[in-house]
């Protein structure tokens, strides 16, 4: 029940912030800095524990130009996903801004020989990364 879940979530949090919760955004010159989560909590569902959680930016962004978003874990060991229902909410965001969330395809890892998976090097984080999922917001400068 939930009084299992609840410690379990808390301590999955704290262990993911040392992996900045797989969570990495830029704008065209910087990178974007996020507070810590909040409003997380653990689900059992279809024989899995899935962690759901909030990530706030730090600063609050000015409404132009294009903030990319990307979610994916650099050793492909953790699989991620995004709330079906709004992914991605701004406060005060003008309406000419555009939201867009990417979910690229299964990895096709096929072509892979156990070389790659025995050294997990960073070709292994460059080969995580194109099949990261996005969010890319975009507002007229």
């Amino acid at each position: 029940g939930d009084d299992v879940l609840k410690p379990l979530a808390q301590v999955n949090i704290e262990s993911l912030k040392e992996y900045d919760y797989f969570v990495y955004g830029k704008t065209a010159t910087s990178k974007i800095a996020f507070n810590e989560p909040v409003d997380y909590y653990l689900t059992y569902e279809n024989e899995t524990l899935v962690l759901h959680f909030t990530l706030p930016l730090k600063t609050p962004l000015p409404a132009k130009g294009r903030m990319a978003f990307e979610i994916y874990d650099p050793s492909m060991f953790v699989a991620f996903s995004f709330a079906e229902k709004d992914p991605v909410s701004a406060t005060a965001m003008p309406g000419a801004c555009t939201k867009q969330v990417i979910s690229p395809d299964q990895a096709d890892t096929s072509q892979l020989g156990e070389d790659f998976f025995a050294n997990p090097t960073a070709a292994m984080a460059g080969y995580a990364k194109q099949f990261a999922d996005s969010i890319i917001v975009a507002c007229p400068k």
